[in-house]
C-alpha cells in the first residue's frame, strides 16, 4: 500500500513550540481486501490524518471493520446506490478535535469535509475529493465547494481528480 507522508508544521502565535502533524494520502482501489495492510500504514506510522480515496466501501462495512484502533475518528462518504467504487473517507485522531461539515458536500459528489483544529489552535479545512475518470459533472461540484470555502482562511485538499495530463506526464497505461 502506497501512502504518501507528509509533515506539516503547524505553528501558533504565543506558543514557543512548533508541532507537527504527520499525515498521508491513498488510493485504495477498494479497501476492504487491503485492511491490514491500511491499519499497520496509519498506526506504524503514527499518522495524525489520512485522507483516502476509492475506497469501494457501502453501509455493509462498519468503521471498526476498517480501523479498529479508538485512537480515530473515521469519517466516510460512501458511493450512493449500488454503484461499485468511489467512495472517500477521513481518518483523523481522536485528540484532534474534528468534525464533519455536510452541509458544504455537494449532492452526487464524492466530496467529503471536515473541520479540524489541530492541537486546539487555529481551524483548518480538510476537504476530500475523488474524481471517477471522465466525469465532468465533478468540476461543477468542486467549483461550488471552492465558492463556499472562499472565507477559509486555512483549507487542505487531498484527492485523485484522475488528471494524469495535467502536469504534463501521461503513463503509457493511462486510460485515453
Amino acid at each position: 500500500m502506497d501512502c504518501r507522508r507528509t509533515n506539516h508544521r503547524v505553528h501558533s502565535p504565543g506558543t514557543s513550540k512548533n508541532s507537527n502533524l504527520h499525515c498521508g494520502s491513498v488510493n485504495c482501489r477498494s479497501i476492504s481486501n487491503k485492511i491490514d495492510d491500511f491499519q499497520g500504514v496509519v498506526c506504524g506510522k503514527n499518522l495524525d490524518i489520512v485522507g483516502v480515496t476509492e475506497t469501494w466501501l457501502n453501509a455493509s462495512f462498519y468503521d471498526n471493520e476498517i480501523l479498529s484502533d479508538k485512537r480515530y475518528n473515521i469519517y466516510r462518504r460512501d458511493r450512493g446506490g449500488n454503484r461499485r467504487g468511489g467512495g472517500v473517507m477521513l481518518v483523523v485522531k481522536t485528540d484532534l478535535l474534528s468534525y464533519r461539515i455536510s452541509d458544504l458536500e455537494l449532492a452526487n459528489s464524492e466530496i467529503l469535509v471536515c473541520d479540524m483544529y489541530p492541537f486546539n489552535r487555529k481551524k483548518y479545512t480538510i476537504c476530500v475529493c475523488y474524481r471517477p475518470p471522465d466525469c465532468q459533472q465533478f468540476f461543477d461540484a468542486f467549483a461550488q465547494l471552492l465558492s463556499k470555502l472562499e472565507s477559509a482562511t486555512r483549507v487542505c485538499i487531498i484527492g485523485d481528480f484522475n488528471m494524469p495530463s495535467i502536469i504534463g506526464l501521461r503513463s503509457n497505461n493511462s486510460r485515453k
